[in-house]
């Protein structure tokens, strides 16, 4: 279980922060540096949406570009949910619909897609075309960290 105070202090602060570092110095580092800050990103994309209570299944998708292609999953949020203290209040997104309301769902998607078929794994998945341009990823963290900040207290 995951302290409330452990949870605000270090655990939300760090990944919050690589989120802003990539959005603030992407265009200002060495090729490396912009590899480890968009890797970086994308699986901190990745497990802040699990923390809002979503996750996509990539495996099937074809286009990583088409973010209606990956099934939406909701059911994981319950597991999460139970590491973290009971005094964190998190308002998860719940549906689909509701997911739908977040202006740059799509990014998230593509985001996500990239996150599980080109960071999380080396099998194969690996070698498709992600489609997550910089702008996109920087649309889904900047709507990451507004969600973040909502929906988190």
């Amino acid at each position: 279980m995951i302290a409330s105070q452990r949870f605000r202090d270090a655990h939300i602060p760090h990944r919050v922060s690589i989120l802003e570092e990539f959005i603030a110095n992407r265009t200002k580092t060495s090729r490396n540096g912009f590899n480890c800050y968009i890797d970086a990103t994308l699986i901190t994309i990745r497990s802040l949406c699990g923390l809002l209570g979503f996750e996509i299944d990539s495996r099937r998708i074809t286009d990583m570009g088409n973010p209606a292609e990956p099934a939406v999953k909701f059911a994981r949020f319950a597991k999460i949910r139970s590491n973290i203290d009971s005094s964190v209040t998190i308002t998860p997104i719940a549906s689909e619909t509701e997911l739908h309301q977040i202006p740059e769902w799509k990014e998230i998607i593509i985001s996500l897609n990239a996150a599980n078929k080109c960071v999380a794994h080396f099998d194969e998945y690996s070698d498709l075309e992600h489609r997550a341009t910089p702008a996109i990823v920087e649309a889904a963290a900047r709507a990451v960290l507004r969600e973040l900040k909502t929906r988190v207290k």
